[in-house]
């Protein structure tokens, strides 16, 4: 993964097309962002299926530290949130083929914003499908807030998964283990 203040990471699985990634990078190039690309498809990847992103936009540390000291514009922020919602709107609703050794089940793709906010200390924001552009404007916009008032870890842990609540106008942290949990005991 390419370092950088300027740097936004992609990580697909080929549900983008060469005019959606060139119109994707040239729109990060108006806030003089770049963008890296890593196509996953057809590579063995181990996941937590539920709580873990098939594509996904990843910021690094010092990139959200610019916009969180606010040394980054809002312009900047604006170009960021912009590129988030043209990713998510094109993979909404697509589907993608999970193969195990005994069976292929087909899936939607899931789509949400990893922040790394230090090397012990990372952030997974999902971005179901089933929120309003205006209501992912609106969660895109509490991210940086929701960031800056996390302490960082001592040392590493799993990224914490969040989801956002249209009635409770914020960011909710999921406890992945415990919801693992209940899922394996709902079996």
């Amino acid at each position: 993964m390419e370092l950088g203040n300027n740097i936004v990471h992609l990580k697909y699985i080929g549900e983008l097309n060469e005019t959606d990634l060139n119109e994707l990078s040239n729109q990060l190039l108006t806030a003089n962002l770049e963008l890296n690309l890593f196509n996953s498809s057809g590579k063995a990847i181990a996941s937590l299926d539920d709580f873990d992103f098939v594509t996904y936009l990843a910021l690094s540390s010092p990139f959200v530290i610019e916009f969180i000291k606010g040394v980054g514009t809002n312009a900047g922020w604006d170009v960021i949130k912009q590129a988030i919602i043209f990713v998510r709107n094109k993979t909404l609703g697509k589907k993608y083929y999970k193969l195990t050794s005994k069976t292929q089940e087909e899936k939607e793709i899931t789509f949400g914003v990893k922040i790394k906010h230090d090397k012990n200390t990372g952030f997974d924001f999902e971005l179901k499908g089933d929120l309003s552009d205006e209501i992912i404007q609106e969660s895109l916009d509490k991210i940086l807030d929701f960031v800056k008032a996390q302490k960082a870890n001592d040392e590493y842990q799993h990224p914490v998964y969040l989801k956002y609540s249209k009635k409770e106008d914020l960011w909710i942290p999921i406890n992945v283990l415990e919801e693992m949990r209940k899922k394996k005991n709902d079996k």
